[in-house]
């Protein structure tokens, strides 16, 4: 009966989170405060004299006062089934005693003359006895009743308990598995960029290689800011490339002979990072600063600065990556160099299959020249690539293919096409023997040739073709 009393949850009209909820994990905690569910629910007694105090007022001013005592049933068996049904025995019995108290006090009844002691006290009695006997069972029962719904409740909230604990560790190992997952990924991207970016800085061209840097130094070094500077002939370095640059920074774009960054990164080749106290000379102009080097011949070409970077990526492990990059791109930018070099004295470059500008101006001498000597006219037609911005190398290589292209096909073999894209981004073609007007005829024919070849070209861009007279036998002098 104690346990059954011990473990009855509903003894209080609370709502949750109220006392019946804060106190008990006190009285746990502190061991000082008593826990409310081993206590009576006095709501029980103020109900219970709620309806007596109802009761007897109703007997008081409507009935004849004798407190129902020989109403059968008697009016008091409702606060006892329903206090022994809604609470448990232990607020049963103080509503047993409230109403034997509210019938018996003051209102006993006479004994007849027939009646001895044993038989009045029993005919006294016998109500409240029924009332303790029958609030006892049923109470007894309705505490049976809370023991069992609250050990159910209880293992209810273990298993509540045990599943919000699977369920965090599955949480916590499907975050795991998804880092794993975004970390595998990462890496097999930065493999594919880094590839990527390989590919985009194994160029031919100078300017080639200056556009595959920044994918390059994204990809291996993740900077927010950086730059790459070129040795210029007469000495000093300047600005090539600049990602990340705001309008208010106030990196220097130029840096001259004097300046100790260029004499620690040129004359010394050091690497220099703001980190380092004697690197004091890149701490005002950036975190990281070093040479491009040629890996095969020593030159030094220029220099990569980073200006600004995450804060924990800014590791020793940086330094390493960034010598090997300043290196790469040295090296890159070097090959460029020299293959540009190679091209220019060439006759033809490869690239769009035309003469080179090297050619053209030694060709366009030796044919006024004949021409003057035989008497033939010599005519030049100009296209140039016009625009707001400059034609990317791609596009401007595309468009001195497809010039080939139209050369090979409607030209004649003796007309000559010259790609001077490194001096003035134009195309040149030497037309000998060929007058003015027919000049006219031939550019009409290039329009209409390239017309569908470099229809979808940036709509920015456009070509301009210009016909000039290099030699004229009816109006030059003899």
């Amino acid at each position: 009966m104690d346990r059954a009393r011990a473990t009855d949850r509903d003894r209080t009209a609370t709502p949750p989170g109220g006392d019946d909820a804060v106190l008990p994990r006190l009285g746990r905690r502190f061991d000082v405060l008593p826990d409310l569910r081993h206590m009576m629910r006095w709501v029980a007694v103020l109900e219970t004299g709620l309806f007596l105090g109802v009761v007897l007022a109703l007997d008081l001013l409507v009935f004849d006062g004798t407190r129902f005592r020989d109403v059968a049933p008697h009016p008091f068996w409702l606060p006892v089934l329903f206090i022994a049904l809604r609470y448990g025995s232990t607020e049963a019995l103080v509503t047993v005693a409230a109403c034997t108290a509210a019938l018996l006090i003051g209102n006993m009844p006479p004994q007849h003359i027939d009646q001895d002691v044993f038989a009045y006290t029993f005919a006294v009695a016998r109500l409240p006895l029924l009332w303790l006997v029958v609030g006892v069972l049923v109470g007894e029962l309705r505490n049976r009743q809370i023991a069992e719904r609250d050990q159910l409740r209880d293992r209810v909230r273990a298993l509540e308990t045990q599943a919000a604990t699977l369920t965090d560790a599955y949480e916590a190992q499907s975050r795991v598995n998804e880092a794993l997952e975004v970390r595998v990924a990462g890496q097999l991207r930065t493999v594919l960029s880094t590839y990527e970016a390989a590919r985009a800085m194994e160029r031919l061209g100078r300017q080639d290689v200056l556009e595959g840097i920044a994918a390059l130094v994204q990809t291996l070094l993740a900077p927010e800011k950086f730059s790459v500077f070129l040795l210029e002939e007469g000495g000093g370095l300047r600005a090539a490339v600049t990602e990340g640059w705001a309008e208010g920074d106030r990196y220097p774009r130029a840096y001259g002979l004097e300046s100790l960054l260029y004499q620690d990164i040129v004359g010394r080749r050091r690497v220099l990072c703001a980190a380092d106290r004697d690197d004091a000379s890149v701490s005002q102009h950036g975190l990281l600063a070093g040479p491009l080097v040629n890996a095969r011949s020593g030159e030094t070409v220029g220099m990569l600065k980073i200006e600004a970077m995450p804060f924990l990526d800014f590791n020793p492990g940086l330094v390493d990556n960034f010598r090997a990059v300043c290196d790469w791109i040295g090296t890159a930018y070097a090959n460029a160099s020299l293959y540009e070099a190679a091209r220019d004295q060439s006759v033809l470059n490869p690239e769009v299959n035309l003469l080179t500008a090297s050619f053209l101006e030694r060709q366009s001498r030796f044919l006024v020249t004949l021409a003057d000597r035989i008497g033939f006219p010599v005519t030049e037609i100009t296209l140039r690539v016009e625009g707001r911005k400059a034609a990317a190398p791609a596009e401007a290589a595309r468009i001195g293919r497809a010039l080939s292209a139209c050369v090979e096909e409607a030209l004649r073999t003796t007309d000559l096409a010259f790609d001077r894209r490194n001096a003035d981004d134009s195309y040149v073609l030497l037309l000998p023997n060929t007058p003015l007007d027919g000049a006219e005829v031939v550019a009409g024919k290039l329009r209409e040739s390239l017309a569908p070849q470099l229809a979808d070209l940036d709509p920015d861009l456009r070509l301009s073709i210009a016909v000039v007279s290099l030699h004229d036998p009816g109006t030059d002098p003899a």
